[in-house]
């Protein structure tokens, strides 16, 4: 079968999740430890209009965004632009050892050209469609998700339909572990290695 046609949506983000210290976090570390510019560097500070949203730093294509849970590195829909993001997250592991990790992961985004009806693999029509159709009520949004082991992580491919909107495809490139090493092994894999199992994933559509 072949491969339904795909547009890279923005942004796809690289995930450090861990218990940060946002207090260590400040934009001026952002851009000394994980961007490297030097001190005195012009850097763009993004405050949100909602006080509870976190701060963005950016520094040429790449946003750092920091939680207390996750620490979130947003780039250009690109597979460099990925792999430069994953450098960030290498770059906040190694800054802040002993910070609680739990998993790092990778996260792209496209809109497919096709409809849902023509991927068989996906076939969201079913009993609960037709149920919410007899009660004649309007359905806005569907999704398909499956989840498979790659390597010593996982892999969560999800399919959204939306009205007026595009199909969605998200996939995720995901290792859960409490273990500073095995997490940079997987920020240090080889973007080669990336690119090929999402093109596999596309080719399924």
């Amino acid at each position: 079968m072949l491969a339904m046609e795909s547009t890279a949506l923005t942004p796809w983000t690289v995930v450090v999740a861990a218990q940060w210290n946002r207090s260590i976090l400040s934009p001026n570390w952002i851009a000394k430890n994980l961007f490297g510019v030097s001190e005195g560097t012009e850097i763009e500070v993004q405050v949100p209009f909602n006080a509870v949203l976190p701060l963005k730093v950016r520094h040429g294509e790449l946003v750092v965004e920091s939680q207390n849970n996750r620490l979130q590195v947003e780039c250009p829909p690109e597979f460099d632009r990925l792999s430069d993001a994953m450098k960030i997250g290498l770059r906040a592991i190694g800054e802040l050892p002993k910070t609680p990790f739990s998993a790092v992961g990778f996260n792209v985004l496209f809109a497919l050209t096709s409809t849902a009806e023509e991927i068989p693999a996906f076939r969201f029509d079913g009993y609960l469609d037709s149920t919410l159709r007899a009660a004649d009520r309007e359905v806005t949004m569907r999704s398909a998700q499956r989840k498979y082991r790659w390597g010593d992580g996982q892999v969560l491919v999800v399919v959204e339909e939306s009205v007026e909107q595009p199909l969605k495809l998200a996939i995720n490139l995901e290792r859960q572990s409490r273990n500073e090493e095995e997490l940079k092994t997987w920020l240090q894999m080889p973007i080669a290695e990336i690119v090929a199992e999402v093109n596999r994933i596309q080719g399924w559509f």
